[in-house]
Protein backbone atom coordinates (compact mmCIF):
# COMPACT_ATOMS: atom_id res chain seq x y z
CA UNK A 1 0.00 0.00 0.00
CA UNK A 2 2.94 2.66 0.81
CA UNK A 3 4.25 1.79 -2.89
CA UNK A 4 0.89 2.63 -3.88
CA UNK A 5 0.44 5.31 -2.35
CA UNK A 6 3.84 6.82 -3.14
CA UNK A 7 2.69 6.12 -6.61
CA UNK A 8 -0.63 8.02 -6.66
CA UNK A 9 1.24 11.02 -4.99
CA UNK A 10 4.20 10.82 -7.56
CA UNK A 11 1.15 11.36 -10.09
CA UNK A 12 -0.25 13.49 -8.39
CA UNK A 13 2.96 15.92 -8.46
CA UNK A 14 3.35 15.04 -11.92
CA UNK A 15 0.16 16.87 -12.99
CA UNK A 16 0.43 19.74 -10.67
CA UNK A 17 1.81 21.94 -13.53
CA UNK A 18 -1.37 21.68 -14.68
CA UNK A 19 -2.78 24.11 -11.24
CA UNK A 20 -2.37 27.35 -12.33
CA UNK A 21 -4.23 30.64 -11.66
CA UNK A 22 -6.58 32.51 -14.25
CA UNK A 23 -4.43 35.32 -15.95
CA UNK A 24 -5.33 39.22 -15.45
CA UNK A 25 -8.36 40.55 -17.18
CA UNK A 26 -7.47 41.88 -20.77
CA UNK A 27 -8.98 45.38 -22.93
CA UNK A 28 -10.49 43.44 -25.29
CA UNK A 29 -12.56 40.54 -25.30
CA UNK A 30 -10.23 37.82 -25.55
CA UNK A 31 -10.81 33.57 -25.18
CA UNK A 32 -8.99 31.20 -22.73
CA UNK A 33 -7.06 29.33 -22.84
CA UNK A 34 -6.09 31.28 -26.34
CA UNK A 35 -4.27 27.49 -27.55
CA UNK A 36 -5.58 23.74 -27.92
CA UNK A 37 -3.98 21.21 -29.64
CA UNK A 38 -6.50 19.57 -33.14
CA UNK A 39 -8.16 16.60 -31.94
CA UNK A 40 -9.25 17.57 -28.16
CA UNK A 41 -12.15 16.47 -28.25
CA UNK A 42 -13.73 18.66 -25.65
CA UNK A 43 -12.78 22.14 -24.23
CA UNK A 44 -14.00 25.18 -22.12
CA UNK A 45 -13.65 28.18 -23.78
CA UNK A 46 -13.86 31.23 -21.38
CA UNK A 47 -14.80 34.69 -23.33
CA UNK A 48 -13.22 37.50 -20.82
CA UNK A 49 -15.37 40.62 -21.62
CA UNK A 50 -14.39 44.10 -20.12
CA UNK A 51 -16.31 46.76 -20.33
CA UNK A 52 -14.56 49.95 -22.25
CA UNK A 53 -17.56 52.32 -22.01
CA UNK A 54 -17.00 55.49 -19.53
CA UNK A 55 -20.96 56.05 -19.08
CA UNK A 56 -22.62 52.69 -21.06
CA UNK A 57 -23.32 49.31 -19.15
CA UNK A 58 -23.00 45.96 -21.34
CA UNK A 59 -26.29 44.36 -21.25
CA UNK A 60 -26.03 41.82 -24.14
CA UNK A 61 -23.48 39.48 -25.84
CA UNK A 62 -23.42 37.46 -28.96
CA UNK A 63 -21.05 34.60 -29.76
CA UNK A 64 -20.92 33.74 -33.72
CA UNK A 65 -19.70 30.07 -33.77
CA UNK A 66 -17.36 29.10 -36.99
CA UNK A 67 -19.65 27.70 -39.73
CA UNK A 68 -16.90 27.14 -42.41
CA UNK A 69 -15.19 24.05 -39.56
CA UNK A 70 -18.83 23.63 -38.08
CA UNK A 71 -18.38 21.89 -34.52
CA UNK A 72 -20.29 19.25 -33.38
CA UNK A 73 -20.65 19.60 -29.61
CA UNK A 74 -21.23 23.81 -28.42
CA UNK A 75 -22.99 24.29 -24.90
CA UNK A 76 -23.16 27.46 -22.93
CA UNK A 77 -22.65 27.50 -18.96
CA UNK A 78 -25.47 28.99 -17.59
CA UNK A 79 -24.17 32.64 -15.75
CA UNK A 80 -26.39 34.25 -12.86
CA UNK A 81 -28.16 37.29 -14.05
CA UNK A 82 -28.01 36.03 -17.50
CA UNK A 83 -30.50 34.46 -20.10
CA UNK A 84 -28.49 32.66 -22.70
CA UNK A 85 -29.81 31.26 -26.08
CA UNK A 86 -27.89 28.88 -28.61
CA UNK A 87 -29.31 29.17 -32.11
CA UNK A 88 -28.66 26.47 -34.92
CA UNK A 89 -28.80 25.66 -38.84
CA UNK A 90 -29.59 22.52 -40.24
CA UNK A 91 -27.19 21.84 -42.93
CA UNK A 92 -28.66 20.44 -46.19
CA UNK A 93 -25.24 18.14 -46.47
CA UNK A 94 -24.16 17.09 -43.19
CA UNK A 95 -20.35 17.98 -42.93
CA UNK A 96 -17.99 14.79 -40.85
CA UNK A 97 -15.89 16.30 -38.28
CA UNK A 98 -13.23 13.49 -36.58
CA UNK A 99 -15.84 10.48 -35.49
CA UNK A 100 -19.18 12.86 -35.94
CA UNK A 101 -21.44 13.62 -38.29
CA UNK A 102 -22.40 17.16 -37.77
CA UNK A 103 -25.92 18.21 -39.62
CA UNK A 104 -27.27 21.05 -36.86
CA UNK A 105 -24.65 23.06 -35.60
CA UNK A 106 -24.97 25.59 -33.13
CA UNK A 107 -24.15 29.32 -35.32
CA UNK A 108 -24.57 31.60 -32.34
CA UNK A 109 -24.87 31.48 -28.78
CA UNK A 110 -26.38 35.09 -27.25
CA UNK A 111 -26.25 35.95 -23.26
CA UNK A 112 -28.89 38.53 -22.33
CA UNK A 113 -28.81 40.81 -19.01
CA UNK A 114 -32.10 40.37 -16.47
CA UNK A 115 -33.60 43.21 -15.19
CA UNK A 116 -31.52 44.29 -12.62
CA UNK A 117 -28.11 43.04 -14.35
CA UNK A 118 -25.14 44.76 -16.45
CA UNK A 119 -21.20 45.06 -16.96
CA UNK A 120 -20.24 48.02 -15.48
CA UNK A 121 -18.28 50.96 -16.96
CA UNK A 122 -14.83 49.44 -15.68
CA UNK A 123 -15.84 46.29 -14.90
CA UNK A 124 -15.63 42.82 -16.70
CA UNK A 125 -17.62 39.07 -16.88
CA UNK A 126 -16.51 35.58 -17.93
CA UNK A 127 -19.01 33.43 -20.39
CA UNK A 128 -17.93 29.81 -21.25
CA UNK A 129 -18.46 27.48 -24.02
CA UNK A 130 -17.43 24.28 -24.43
CA UNK A 131 -17.09 23.20 -28.02
CA UNK A 132 -15.32 20.25 -29.96
CA UNK A 133 -14.29 18.02 -30.71
CA UNK A 134 -11.36 21.29 -32.65
CA UNK A 135 -10.62 20.51 -36.39
CA UNK A 136 -7.11 20.70 -37.49
CA UNK A 137 -7.66 24.21 -39.00
CA UNK A 138 -4.97 26.21 -37.62
CA UNK A 139 -7.82 28.65 -36.17
CA UNK A 140 -11.21 29.39 -34.86
CA UNK A 141 -12.57 32.82 -34.94
CA UNK A 142 -15.54 33.74 -32.54
CA UNK A 143 -16.57 37.02 -34.13
CA UNK A 144 -18.50 38.49 -30.30
CA UNK A 145 -20.86 41.27 -30.66
CA UNK A 146 -21.23 43.45 -27.18
CA UNK A 147 -24.32 45.36 -26.47
CA UNK A 148 -24.73 48.18 -24.54
CA UNK A 149 -27.78 50.00 -22.67
CA UNK A 150 -27.30 52.85 -25.14
CA UNK A 151 -28.35 50.98 -28.17
CA UNK A 152 -24.49 51.07 -28.84
CA UNK A 153 -22.83 47.73 -30.18
CA UNK A 154 -19.25 47.15 -30.33
CA UNK A 155 -18.03 44.16 -33.02
CA UNK A 156 -15.43 42.30 -31.81
CA UNK A 157 -14.78 40.64 -35.30
CA UNK A 158 -11.35 42.25 -36.96
CA UNK A 159 -9.03 40.02 -38.08
CA UNK A 160 -5.68 40.18 -37.16
CA UNK A 161 -3.23 41.62 -40.65
CA UNK A 162 -0.44 39.15 -41.40
CA UNK A 163 1.87 41.68 -39.90
CA UNK A 164 0.78 41.14 -36.93
CA UNK A 165 -0.26 44.61 -35.42
CA UNK A 166 -2.96 44.69 -33.01
CA UNK A 167 -6.64 45.87 -34.94
CA UNK A 168 -8.66 47.96 -32.86
CA UNK A 169 -11.20 45.19 -32.43
CA UNK A 170 -9.70 42.00 -32.90
CA UNK A 171 -12.18 39.16 -32.91
CA UNK A 172 -11.37 36.34 -30.33
CA UNK A 173 -9.56 33.42 -31.91
CA UNK A 174 -8.95 29.97 -30.37
CA UNK A 175 -5.27 28.79 -31.74
CA UNK A 176 -5.15 25.17 -32.44
CA UNK A 177 -2.25 23.45 -32.72
CA UNK A 178 0.42 21.74 -30.89
CA UNK A 179 -0.17 18.45 -29.43
CA UNK A 180 -1.78 19.34 -25.72
CA UNK A 181 -2.55 17.75 -23.08
CA UNK A 182 -2.64 13.72 -22.98
CA UNK A 183 -4.36 12.29 -25.66
CA UNK A 184 -8.40 12.33 -25.19
CA UNK A 185 -8.20 14.56 -22.11
CA UNK A 186 -10.89 16.67 -21.47
CA UNK A 187 -9.44 20.48 -21.54
CA UNK A 188 -10.74 23.23 -18.84
CA UNK A 189 -9.51 26.79 -17.96
CA UNK A 190 -8.22 28.16 -14.97
CA UNK A 191 -10.99 30.12 -14.54
CA UNK A 192 -13.35 26.52 -13.57
CA UNK A 193 -11.95 25.51 -10.46
CA UNK A 194 -13.71 22.83 -9.72
CA UNK A 195 -13.68 21.30 -13.08
CA UNK A 196 -9.62 21.88 -13.56
CA UNK A 197 -8.97 20.15 -9.83
CA UNK A 198 -10.98 17.61 -10.96
CA UNK A 199 -9.30 17.28 -14.72
CA UNK A 200 -5.90 17.07 -12.66
CA UNK A 201 -6.56 14.47 -9.99
CA UNK A 202 -9.07 12.74 -13.16
CA UNK A 203 -5.93 12.38 -15.82
CA UNK A 204 -3.79 10.94 -13.12
CA UNK A 205 -6.80 8.35 -11.86
CA UNK A 206 -8.13 7.44 -15.48
CA UNK A 207 -4.72 7.64 -16.92
CA UNK A 208 -2.53 5.61 -14.59
CA UNK A 209 -5.60 2.74 -14.55
CA UNK A 210 -5.52 3.21 -10.57
CA UNK A 211 -8.64 0.91 -9.38
CA UNK A 212 -10.82 1.78 -6.49
CA UNK A 213 -8.48 -0.29 -4.24
CA UNK A 214 -5.10 0.94 -5.52
CA UNK A 215 -5.76 4.52 -4.36
CA UNK A 216 -7.08 3.80 -1.63
CA UNK A 217 -8.18 2.69 -0.52
CA UNK A 218 -6.47 3.20 3.07
CA UNK A 219 -9.14 5.92 3.97
CA UNK A 220 -6.62 8.32 5.26
CA UNK A 221 -5.02 9.31 1.69
CA UNK A 222 -8.73 9.84 0.54
CA UNK A 223 -9.69 12.11 3.12
CA UNK A 224 -6.25 13.87 2.83
CA UNK A 225 -6.70 14.48 -0.86
CA UNK A 226 -10.09 15.80 -0.53
CA UNK A 227 -10.48 17.25 3.19
CA UNK A 228 -7.08 18.54 3.37
CA UNK A 229 -5.95 19.41 -0.56
CA UNK A 230 -9.21 20.32 -1.63
CA UNK A 231 -8.92 18.03 -4.71
CA UNK A 232 -12.05 15.94 -6.22
CA UNK A 233 -12.32 12.57 -7.35
CA UNK A 234 -14.65 10.50 -9.89
CA UNK A 235 -14.23 7.28 -9.74
CA UNK A 236 -15.30 4.14 -11.87
CA UNK A 237 -15.99 1.03 -9.26
CA UNK A 238 -15.42 -2.72 -11.23
CA UNK A 239 -15.56 -5.99 -10.12
CA UNK A 240 -12.71 -5.77 -8.15
CA UNK A 241 -14.75 -4.16 -5.52
CA UNK A 242 -17.21 -6.14 -5.01
CA UNK A 243 -18.73 -4.88 -1.95
CA UNK A 244 -18.96 -1.56 -3.27
CA UNK A 245 -19.89 -2.63 -7.00
CA UNK A 246 -22.64 -4.42 -5.07
CA UNK A 247 -23.62 -1.12 -2.83
CA UNK A 248 -23.91 0.92 -6.49
CA UNK A 249 -25.71 -1.78 -8.38
CA UNK A 250 -28.45 -1.93 -5.86
CA UNK A 251 -29.44 1.47 -5.39
CA UNK A 252 -32.98 1.96 -6.84
CA UNK A 253 -31.79 3.04 -10.44
CA UNK A 254 -35.15 2.21 -11.76
CA UNK A 255 -36.79 5.25 -10.61
CA UNK A 256 -34.06 7.45 -11.02
CA UNK A 257 -34.50 9.44 -13.88
CA UNK A 258 -32.27 9.63 -17.06
CA UNK A 259 -29.83 12.68 -16.37
CA UNK A 260 -27.98 12.97 -19.78
CA UNK A 261 -28.80 10.76 -23.25
CA UNK A 262 -26.26 11.15 -25.99
CA UNK A 263 -26.49 9.23 -29.33
CA UNK A 264 -24.51 9.13 -32.47
CA UNK A 265 -21.73 7.32 -34.50
CA UNK A 266 -18.19 6.57 -33.14
CA UNK A 267 -15.53 4.43 -34.20
CA UNK A 268 -17.74 2.98 -37.44
CA UNK A 269 -20.49 2.04 -34.44
CA UNK A 270 -23.72 3.25 -33.43
CA UNK A 271 -23.85 4.29 -29.90
CA UNK A 272 -26.07 5.07 -27.10
CA UNK A 273 -25.28 6.30 -23.76
CA UNK A 274 -27.04 7.28 -20.84
CA UNK A 275 -26.04 8.40 -17.49
CA UNK A 276 -28.10 8.70 -14.06
CA UNK A 277 -26.64 10.45 -11.31
CA UNK A 278 -28.58 9.80 -7.81
CA UNK A 279 -27.41 11.90 -4.37
CA UNK A 280 -25.90 9.91 -1.52
CA UNK A 281 -26.00 11.23 1.49
CA UNK A 282 -24.69 8.31 3.35
CA UNK A 283 -23.86 4.78 3.32
CA UNK A 284 -21.74 4.07 0.47
CA UNK A 285 -18.18 2.96 1.27
CA UNK A 286 -16.27 5.52 0.12
CA UNK A 287 -15.54 8.51 2.18
CA UNK A 288 -17.19 11.81 0.94
CA UNK A 289 -19.10 10.29 -1.87
CA UNK A 290 -21.76 12.71 -2.85
CA UNK A 291 -23.44 11.40 -6.00
CA UNK A 292 -23.19 7.98 -7.38
CA UNK A 293 -23.53 7.44 -11.34
CA UNK A 294 -24.81 4.69 -13.66
CA UNK A 295 -23.52 4.44 -16.82
CA UNK A 296 -25.49 2.53 -19.73
CA UNK A 297 -23.47 2.79 -23.21
CA UNK A 298 -25.11 0.18 -25.94
CA UNK A 299 -23.22 -0.19 -29.43
CA UNK A 300 -24.17 -2.06 -32.50
CA UNK A 301 -22.53 -2.42 -35.78
CA UNK A 302 -24.70 0.19 -38.80
CA UNK A 303 -25.58 -3.15 -40.31
CA UNK A 304 -26.76 -4.93 -36.85
CA UNK A 305 -29.83 -5.31 -35.40
CA UNK A 306 -27.38 -6.67 -31.89
CA UNK A 307 -27.07 -4.41 -29.85
CA UNK A 308 -24.08 -4.81 -26.76
CA UNK A 309 -24.89 -3.17 -23.38
CA UNK A 310 -22.35 -1.76 -21.05
CA UNK A 311 -23.01 -0.93 -17.60
CA UNK A 312 -20.61 1.15 -15.44
CA UNK A 313 -20.43 2.56 -11.91
CA UNK A 314 -18.48 5.56 -10.81
CA UNK A 315 -18.80 7.27 -7.60
CA UNK A 316 -17.89 11.36 -6.95
CA UNK A 317 -17.53 13.33 -4.36
CA UNK A 318 -18.96 16.52 -6.69
CA UNK A 319 -22.08 17.72 -5.67
CA UNK A 320 -24.67 18.00 -8.05
CA UNK A 321 -24.61 21.72 -7.93
CA UNK A 322 -20.83 21.06 -8.73
CA UNK A 323 -20.96 18.49 -11.40
CA UNK A 324 -24.09 17.97 -13.80
CA UNK A 325 -25.10 14.59 -15.28
CA UNK A 326 -23.55 16.22 -18.81
CA UNK A 327 -20.63 17.33 -17.50
CA UNK A 328 -19.84 13.91 -15.60
CA UNK A 329 -20.69 11.73 -18.63
CA UNK A 330 -18.39 14.46 -20.41
CA UNK A 331 -15.37 13.83 -17.96
CA UNK A 332 -16.38 10.03 -18.03
CA UNK A 333 -15.80 9.51 -21.56
CA UNK A 334 -12.83 11.41 -22.20
CA UNK A 335 -11.27 8.83 -18.91
CA UNK A 336 -12.23 6.28 -21.07
CA UNK A 337 -10.44 7.83 -24.22
CA UNK A 338 -7.69 7.64 -21.95
CA UNK A 339 -7.83 3.95 -20.87
CA UNK A 340 -8.43 3.01 -24.75
CA UNK A 341 -5.28 4.77 -25.90
CA UNK A 342 -3.44 3.14 -22.78
CA UNK A 343 -3.83 -0.22 -23.81
CA UNK A 344 -1.94 -0.21 -27.37
CA UNK A 345 0.97 1.52 -26.00
CA UNK A 346 1.29 -0.84 -22.96
CA UNK A 347 0.82 -4.17 -25.34
CA UNK A 348 3.23 -3.02 -27.89
CA UNK A 349 5.92 -0.49 -26.36
CA UNK A 350 6.06 -1.64 -23.11
CA UNK A 351 5.46 -5.51 -24.26
CA UNK A 352 3.41 -5.86 -21.20
CA UNK A 353 2.08 -9.89 -22.12
CA UNK A 354 5.51 -10.84 -21.50
CA UNK A 355 5.92 -9.21 -17.59
CA UNK A 356 7.59 -12.06 -15.77
CA UNK A 357 5.77 -10.46 -12.69
CA UNK A 358 3.44 -12.72 -12.01
CA UNK A 359 2.64 -12.91 -8.11
CA UNK A 360 0.99 -10.93 -5.30
CA UNK A 361 0.29 -6.51 -6.13
CA UNK A 362 3.07 -6.98 -8.37
CA UNK A 363 1.47 -7.11 -12.02
CA UNK A 364 -1.41 -3.81 -11.02
CA UNK A 365 1.99 -2.08 -9.38
CA UNK A 366 3.85 -2.59 -12.38
CA UNK A 367 0.30 -1.66 -14.78
CA UNK A 368 0.75 1.93 -12.78
CA UNK A 369 3.99 2.47 -12.92
CA UNK A 370 3.50 2.27 -16.56
CA UNK A 371 0.56 4.09 -17.15
CA UNK A 372 2.32 6.99 -14.92
CA UNK A 373 5.31 7.11 -17.59
CA UNK A 374 2.91 7.17 -20.54
CA UNK A 375 0.63 9.68 -18.93
CA UNK A 376 3.62 12.05 -17.98
CA UNK A 377 5.38 11.74 -21.38
CA UNK A 378 2.07 12.47 -22.99
CA UNK A 379 1.46 15.49 -20.64
CA UNK A 380 5.31 16.39 -21.39
CA UNK A 381 3.75 16.62 -25.44
CA UNK A 382 5.56 13.72 -26.66
CA UNK A 383 3.71 11.64 -29.10
CA UNK A 384 5.63 9.14 -29.86
CA UNK A 385 6.57 7.20 -26.64
CA UNK A 386 9.29 4.34 -27.96
CA UNK A 387 10.99 7.46 -29.19
CA UNK A 388 10.95 9.76 -25.42
CA UNK A 389 11.66 6.23 -23.33
CA UNK A 390 15.43 6.37 -25.40
CA UNK A 391 15.88 9.86 -24.98
CA UNK A 392 14.67 9.51 -21.10
CA UNK A 393 16.84 6.55 -20.62
CA UNK A 394 19.69 7.73 -22.00
CA UNK A 395 19.93 10.23 -18.77
CA UNK A 396 18.98 9.33 -15.33
CA UNK A 397 18.02 12.77 -14.31
CA UNK A 398 15.88 13.34 -17.35
CA UNK A 399 12.59 11.27 -15.64
CA UNK A 400 13.05 13.17 -12.41
CA UNK A 401 12.89 16.16 -13.89
CA UNK A 402 9.78 15.13 -15.93
CA UNK A 403 8.09 14.16 -12.94
CA UNK A 404 8.71 17.72 -11.29
CA UNK A 405 7.91 20.15 -14.27
CA UNK A 406 5.37 18.13 -16.24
Amino acid sequence: MKLTTSVLAVGLLAAAGLAVGAGSASAHVVIDPSTAAPGTELVVLTFRVPNESAKANTVGLTITVPTKTPLATVRYKNVPGWTAMAVSTHLATPVKEGDFEVTDPVTSVSFTADSGTTIPPGGFADFELQVGPLPDVGSLTFPTDQKYDDGSVVKWADPTPAGGEEPEHPAPTLTVAGSGNAAGAVTVPSSDGTARTLAVVGIIVAALSLPVAAIGLSRRPRRALVAQRGAHYLLTVKGNQPALHSQLAGLPWADVPTGHFAGGKAHGRIEQRCLKALTVAAGINLPHAAQALRITRRTRRPRSRKWRTETVYAVTDLTAAQAQPEQLAEWIRGHWHIENQLHWVRDVTYDEDRSQIRTGHGPQVMASLRNLAISALRLAGHTNIAHANRHYANRPDRPITLLLTS
